[in-house]
């Protein structure tokens, strides 16, 4: 998979989320889903999530999160949908992100139950 977001002429952010795996045989990029948000979007990663044993499904490993101006935000693809939740970021609101890391562990416990 390949995600990414953009801008509108309207300043309006949209991620994007493409099933790339026909590209190295000459195919072309498949868009799976975009979503409008209305966070800042700084900077787009894939996250670790439950395996596919653990939920039975393999959509639930598209997995993704994000940071930017006063946001963190938890992402997951699922049904064809891209949803999303915003973090708790207690006193950290004002602060604009602009890099993110997630262990592996700690994402794997945010994501299980968040962006429902």
């Amino acid at each position: 998979l390949l995600a990414a977001c953009g801008s509108d002429a309207g300043a309006r952010q949209t991620v994007a989320v493409w099933d790339v795996t026909g590209v190295r045989s000459g195919g072309a990029a498949r868009l799976r889903t975009s979503k409008r948000t209305e966070h800042h979007v700084a900077q787009l990663k894939f996250c670790p999530g439950p395996a596919d044993d653990e939920l039975g499904l393999d959509e639930e490993r598209n997995r993704l999160i994000s940071c930017g101006a006063e946001n963190v935000c938890f992402w997951r693809l699922k049904g064809g949908t891209l949803r999303h939740c915003a973090a708790d970021l207690r006193g950290h609101e004002r602060e604009a992100f602009v890099a993110i890391a997630v262990d592996a562990d700690v994402g794997r416990n945010a994501l299980g139950s968040a962006a429902s």
